[in-house]
Order: C-alpha cells, then structure tokens, then sequence
C-alpha cells in the first residue's frame, strides 16, 4: 500500500471518528421533549388541591348520548388512567333538579370501576344505561343491569323518574379510605354552567 493511499484510509478514518463523537455528543445535549397530547393525558389527581380538581373536572368532565339517548357516557377526557392505580373506583353523586322528597333533594349515585380507554392512557367512560332505569319503578334502592358494570342507587326518590340531574360530587376511592372527594355545589362555575345528565 503506497503512502498516499496511507494518508487518504487514516484521513477517513480519523474524519469518521471525529463525526462520530461531535454526533454523539450533540444528540445528548439535546433536550427530549413530550408532546402536550401526551402531557395533557398524563394530568392524574395526585398533589391537585380541591380548587385544581375542579377545574379539571370542569374543563374535562362531559356527558353526551349514546345508542339514540338510550344510553349516557361520562367521559373524563384527559384524565390519565394512571390515577385508576390509585383509585379503583369512581362515585359520581347527582341531584335532581326541582325535585325533592321531605325537603331533601333526590340523590342519584353512580358507581363504576375506573378503568383505562381504549387509548390506555386516558380513563374509559362511564356508561348509564338511562333506558333500563326508566323501565324500572321509581324507588330507592340499588340497581345493577346488563353490560353495565356499575351499580346506580338512588336515595328520597318520588312517584317518577326525575329527567334532569344535576352533577353535585366526584370521588374518586380507594381501598385504604384515602379518597379524593370533589364537592361541586356551590362551586360558582359549576352552578353557571352546571354538568347536567338528561334523562
């Protein structure tokens, strides 16, 4: 092999190992960044005060009709299903609007596992069968139905269904009765534009 062809194959080689290393430094300087998708879906409950939860839950707590209305889903959209780790399980508390028994508002509880969506990372909604409930007489008791893995208990009930219910607390719970409880009545923004479940 000639000197020159020795010079040209180390020139090469020193050049490759030079790039190498600048390239190798640079790529771990560089910050790794998530995406705010993913930064959104991993807001879990922990360390949130009661103020912050209820902004949260303003903001992300929806509830729309499913299968024509016969069915409801409350979504909680952007919660992360990581707080499900933490608490199994979600009561959701509503009252009926303009109805009462004794003085005392009619109280509606539901109470799902909190499980992950079909995006894992996001909680799954909650399901009310609305047409299955209505086809039962109106009592206080505790019901659970087919393909709903909830139970729905209702408290003071009246000769008739009551059709609008107005969300009043969230908790959120757990085994070691370290549960995150939401009160939302008297909550001023709550009670502008309140979560509102239609029969």
């Amino acid at each position: 092999m000639s000197q020159k062809t020795k010079s040209l194959f180390f020139s090469a080689l020193t050049f490759c190992l030079g790039f190498a290393v600048i390239f190798s430094v640079t790529s771990n300087l560089s910050p790794e960044r998530d995406p705010a998708s993913v930064h959104q879906k991993m807001n879990a409950l922990a360390g949130l005060s009661n103020e912050e939860l209820q902004k949260e839950l303003k903001r992300t707590i929806k509830i729309t009709p499913v299968d024509n209305g016969a069915e409801k889903a409350i979504l909680f959209e952007g919660f992360s299903s990581n707080l499900c780790q933490k608490y199994p399980e979600v009561e959701l508390e509503f009252f009926a609007e303009g109805v009462s028994v004794a003085g005392e508002p009619t109280l509606m509880k539901i109470k799902a596992p909190c499980l992950p969506a079909q995006d894992p990372a996001e909680m799954a909604a909650i399901r009310l069968p609305v047409s299955q409930i209505l086809a039962e007489k109106p009592r206080d008791a505790e019901f659970s139905f087919t393909g709903f893995n909830g139970k729905v208990s209702f408290q003071r009930s009246a000769d008739e269904w009551p059709k609008t219910w107005i969300l009043k607390k969230v908790e959120f719970k757990n085994n070691q009765n370290a549960n995150k409880v939401v009160d939302l009545k008297g909550v001023s923004s709550f009670e502008e534009t309140p979560v509102v479940l239609e029969f």
